[in-house]
């Protein structure tokens, strides 16, 4: 189960993980999960591992209106989905 709760001013996404017996929430900003991305880099080949959703742009930032501002967080939150399923996938 992953998740994507906002604040005014925050985003953070919830992840679930089980293991049939445990269950596990992780709930992190999304500089974090590039900061694990960053680790991970040290450990393997950009290759093997999936694309990372990029940061939203200054410009968009500073200057996006909030629906603009919304849907580049819903698709940030989809890629950071498909990123997490696709580290899940790796063998």
């Amino acid at each position: 189960d992953f998740r994507m709760f906002r604040t005014d001013t925050l985003v953070w996404y919830s992840l679930q993980l089980s293991n049939g017996r445990e269950c596990w929430v992780v709930t992190r900003r999304y500089s974090e999960f590039l900061r694990c991305h960053v680790k991970l880099l040290e450990l393997f080949h950009r290759e093997q591992l999936p694309t990372f959703p990029p940061k939203e742009p200054f410009w968009q930032r500073v200057f996006g209106g909030e629906a603009t501002r919304d849907n580049w967080m819903e698709e940030r939150y989809a890629r950071l989905f498909g990123y997490i399923v696709g580290l899940l996938d790796i063998e």
